[in-house]
This record gives C-alpha cells, structure tokens and sequence, in this order.
C-alpha cells in the first residue's frame, strides 16, 4: 500500500467521510464515536500516517460580520460574539478575516468536534480543520491571483453559498435558496448587486442557471484535495483553520475549571457588590460563611438575573463562576463600545436593551426582517432594515412594545420586488 502525501475527511451532517466517500464514521450527537469505531474507520482506510486536512460543512459552522475593536484579544471577541452566536465564549472556536472596518466571524462549538481530539489520540495526523466552503474559496483564489472584488457562489446540495471577495481575502459568507429569486435577494439584502459572481457547480451536482454570473463546472473533490495538499506541503496556515483551538481550548477549559475555587473569593464580593448584598467576608472567616450562604447567593442570583441564558449559565457552571462570565462579558461589550458608541451607563444600557429586545427574524419561510445596521446614542436608536412587506415592520412594532418605531426614510429597491430598505428612529419608553 503506498503512503499518499495528504488525505482529505470531510464531515456531513452525522458522518465523517474519507476522500473517496467509501468509508465513514458515524458521530454521535456530541460529534464523538467509540474507541473501536476510530480503530475500524481507520483499519478500513489502511492509514499509514498520512497528514489529514478535515473539513466541515456549513452545518458545522457559525457565520456572522462584526466591527472588530483596536487591537482585540480573542476573550474579547469570543464574548462579543455571544450577541450573535448561539454559543456560550467558552465553547467557540472563532476564526477572523477581513479588514479593519468589518471582519468574517466563522465559529465551531468547540464540544462537537471531540472526534478530531479522538482521531489525534488513535495516532491519525491532523494538519487542519477548516470549512469546506472556504478550502474551495482559497483554491480558487490561489488559481486566480488577480482576484481582488468578486463574489463566488457555490451550488452544494441543493444551497448556495455565497463568499465576498476583497482583496484576495474572503469577508463575508452568506448562503441562498439555488432559484434566481432567493439568488437576488441574498445579494440585495447583502448589498452585492453589480459584483461580479462566478457560480461554480460541483460536477456531480445537477446544473442550475443563474442569469448575469460567470458558470464554472469543477470537480470540487479534487479542488478541496489540491488545498489540503497545499496547506500540508508548504506548512501554510489559513486564517479559518480551527485546529489549535479544538485541542488547545478543552486544555484551557478544563484548566479553568479546576482552578475555579481560586477565583470564587472575588467573584462573590464583585456578586455582593453589584447585587447590593449585605454580606460580607474576610479572612479565614470566608469558607465557613460561604458554605453557610450559598443557598442565600443562589437565591439573590435568581432575583438579579431571570433571564433564560442566565439561568443555563447557572445550572452549567454555578453561581460563582456564571458572575464571573458575567463580569468578562461586560468587558468584552465596554471594548467594543469605546470604538463606535460613547462608553458611559446610559448608551450601554441603551444598547442592552435594544438587543434584548429585539425580536428573532426567523419565520417560516425566511426572514421577516434583515437588520442592515444601526447606532445607538443617549436619546435613541438609529437602525436600518430590509422588509418585503408593511406587514413585517407592523409586526416589528408589536414586537416591541417598550419602543416607538418612527420611519424616517423608505427605499424601494429595484433588484428584488417588493423588498425595501427602511430607516427607523427607535425610542425607548421613559418608565
């Protein structure tokens, strides 16, 4: 058996699949398999130690745009991101392209990828783990060098995804419905109306027709092969490989965990303090009172914070460690403030409550509304959005009862019928 120079794995749904899709492993929901199941899968492969690029599918993975604060740590964004992400700081894997005015966020939940830490404990080399969408994307790219402002869009499984080009990097990925319709809309809702866009069809997809794009046939198996050879020959690294985080951060996590106790004594003062608690510890009185009033902390916990992830987080990591994630969440938010927004109680309490209460757009068939953007300051909110109807901005404001929703500018846009892009003034109710 010759020993190839890279494998390629990539992981649909529940499966993980070696390059020639004859062999695949199942993953339980925790995206873990038995000891004997990686033995077998390998067995199977005849692997030789062959470096192993893994790739994951848009189901796997988080997208989402956001302002980048001067000079970020990665603590920062990861709890920045808990706004837009449905994932706890802790659990993200988080990799970032993209200018200084807007970046691409793409995230993994950290704990449904134990199967590459149990591949690399069964002696399997893995050399990467990246999105497949992007493994395509920077192949591409590598092809055509002169690619500087241009979308790609990629027809996999009956969806598209669709990549922003700029400058040779990617920054922003968005994914449609394959009709010319649902096409349109993403590319009006994403302002990319007039770009150039090549689509590019998997040869063993069946073809679709898209008006005003470049169409390009490619065996996308062997372009995600070339890429992964790439990555292994040169040693390059790309900015969307999740690997060292996979491995590194369950180290991290669980070092976090266990050195817990150190930090309790602080985050129950900084608890007393900001809940306006009476109780108050010193010296070596502080574990004997502890004990005796964690039923009573508990209990002023559940009155401060009542909300749902509030609670998650207590059932999860406990009341002392919840206050903590707390206290670097409201750091991580006061960072990002200081760029755009007035760091001062009233615009952050301002803004807090805008994103409380701010409804999901999701209905059943797509979106209700898309939010453009939009700046908060002492006496309001400024925000942008696209509707297809009146009807979504009437049910916006029922929504939002706690706010008056005034139109300031309507404009109706030519590219999609029907949608249009308002400007709001949204004021908070004095109560």
């Amino acid at each position: 058996m010759t020993k190839k120079n890279c494998l390629v794995f990539e992981v649909r749904d529940n499966l993980l699949f070696a390059e020639n899709a004859s062999i695949s492993l199942e993953l339980d929901t925790n995206g873990s398999a038995s000891a004997n199941e990686i033995q077998e899968f390998t067995n199977q492969l005849n692997y030789l130690g062959e470096p192993v690029v893994i790739l994951l599918d848009r189901s796997r993975v988080f997208t989402t745009t956001f302002t980048p604060p001067p000079r970020a740590k990665s603590d920062v964004i990861r709890y920045a991101l808990e706004e837009q992400i449905p994932l706890d700081a802790e659990e993200m894997c988080v990799a970032t392209a993209g200018g200084k005015n807007e970046q691409l966020a793409c995230v993994v939940d950290r704990s449904s990828m134990e199967f590459v830490r149990q591949l690399i404990d069964a002696g399997v080399n893995v050399r990467a783990v990246i999105p497949t969408v992007i493994a395509i994307a920077e192949e591409l790219l590598v092809q055509d060098r002169n690619c500087r402002n241009a979308i790609f869009a990629f027809h996999r499984d009956g969806m598209l995804d669709l990549l922003r080009i700029e400058n040779q990097v990617i920054t922003q990925w968005a994914t449609a419905g394959s009709t010319q319709t649902e096409f349109e809309r993403q590319m009006m809702m994403q302002s990319w109306q007039g770009l150039p866009t090549m689509l590019v069809v998997d040869r063993d997809e069946s073809p679709i027709e898209l008006s005003n794009v470049e169409h390009k046939t490619a065996n996308l198996q062997q372009t995600v092969k070339k890429r992964g050879a790439q990555i292994v020959k040169n040693n390059q690294s790309t900015r969307f490989d999740f690997l060292s985080q996979i491995v590194d951060t369950s180290a991290a996590y669980q070092s976090s965990k266990a050195s817990q106790p150190s930090v309790i004594a602080v985050a129950l003062v900084l608890l007393l303090i900001t809940i306006g608690g009476a109780l108050l510890f010193a010296g070596q009185r502080y574990e004997t009172a502890a004990n005796q009033n964690q039923s009573a902390l508990e209990n002023l916990y559940d009155q401060q914070f009542s909300d749902e992830q509030s609670k998650t987080w207590k059932r999860r990591y406990g009341v002392h460690a919840s206050i903590e994630r707390k206290l670097k969440k409201s750091k991580a938010i006061k960072t990002l403030l200081k760029k755009n927004v007035e760091p001062e109680p009233i615009v952050a309490n301002q803004l807090a409550q805008f994103l409380k209460d701010l409804p999901s757009p999701k209905k059943q068939n797509g979106n209700r509304y898309q939010l453009v953007n939009f700046e908060v300051n002492r006496e309001c909110v400024m925000a942008t959005i696209q509707v297809e109807s009146a009807a979504d901005l009437d049910w916006l404001r029922k929504q939002m009862p706690n706010w008056t929703i005034e139109s300031t500018n309507v404009e109706t846009a030519t590219a999609v019928k029907g949608v249009r892009r308002i400007s709001l003034k949204l004021t908070r109710s004095k109560s």
